[in-house]
This record gives C-alpha cells, sequence and structure tokens, in this order.
C-alpha cells in the first residue's frame, strides 16, 4: 500500500522544519506496517527540499521519498500521476477553496483522508489497510437521508 501524504502542517511545520506532534510515530509506524509512505510538497527549491529530507531522517524515515510539485502543474494531477492508495491532506494543504482529494477522478480509487489540522495524524489507524476504510463511516453516515 502507498501512503502518499502532504508533507506542510501534517508532518513538518515548513517554517522551522519542526515536526508536527506525533507525526514520527505515526509514519514510522505505517513503514514497520508494511506500507511504502511518501510525501509530497509544493517546495522546489534545492537547499528547502534538502533541509525537508534532512528533518525526515531526524523522524526515524530513512531514505525518503518526496515529491516537489512542479510550479505550473495544479497538485491533484500530479497526485493523480503519483497513484498513491491513499492521500492524506488537511483543508489548507491545496492553497485552493476545495480539497485535492475532492478534485480526484472516483476512476482512480484514490482514498482522501482530509484532516482540519495535522495534529490528527496521530489520531489516524496504525494499521495501513484501514486507512482505505477511514472517514468511509462518517460519510455514509452524513449522506443518510432520513425523510418519511
Amino acid at each position: 500500500m502507498k501512503i502518499l501524504i502532504f508533507l506542510k502542517d501534517n508532518v513538518l511545520n515548513l517554517n522551522d522544519f519542526t515536526p508536527i506532534s506525533g507525526a514520527a510515530e505515526k509514519v514510522t509506524e505505517w513503514i514497520s506496517n508494511g506500507a511504502e509512505v511518501e510525501f509530497i510538497t509544493g517546495v522546489h527549491k534545492f537547499m528547502e527540499v534538502k533541509k525537508i529530507d534532512e528533518a525526515l531522517k531526524v523522524l526515524g524515515v530513512s531514505n525518503p521519498v518526496i515529491h516537489a510539485k512542479p510550479e505550473n502543474e495544479k497538485f491533484h494531477r500530479f497526485v493523480a500521476e503519483l497513484e498513491p492508495n491513499v492521500l492524506i491532506e488537511n483543508k489548507q494543504n491545496s492553497g485552493e477553496e476545495k480539497t485535492v482529494s475532492s478534485k480526484l477522478d472516483p476512476e482512480l480509487k484514490i482514498h482522501g483522508i482530509v484532516m482540519e489540522s495535522g495534529a490528527e495524524i496521530e489520531l489516524l489507524p496504525g494499521d495501513p489497510s484501514e486507512l482505505k476504510h477511514y472517514g468511509k463511516a462518517e460519510e455514509a453516515a452524513g449522506a443518510k437521508d432520513d425523510t418519511y
């Protein structure tokens, strides 16, 4: 299973490259449970990407795979090219009104998890296979029609 996580405010605070609470533990748990964890960012500058790489290694992620979105590319198109099974983002990651997950073609079968804030990452299931179902029960309950 391939998990793609937006770095900004989900794993790292990109202002000072400090970790988000619980992110290191959750990412290493997913990796130890067999998931392929990769990261996505809008950062392009080589030195900043290098700092991100170093910060991830400090978190315990050896040889992190970091995908820097090309400047003229839209996030949802870039994510589609990367073909993750699960995309983890927060409501502010795309820099637009809509989340990246909401813009993805449903036929791609990429399960999007949208968090309010990055600290919520520690609340996600530790078993990567459970992530594909995370949030679906709430969505179904919210979509239920209670008219008689």
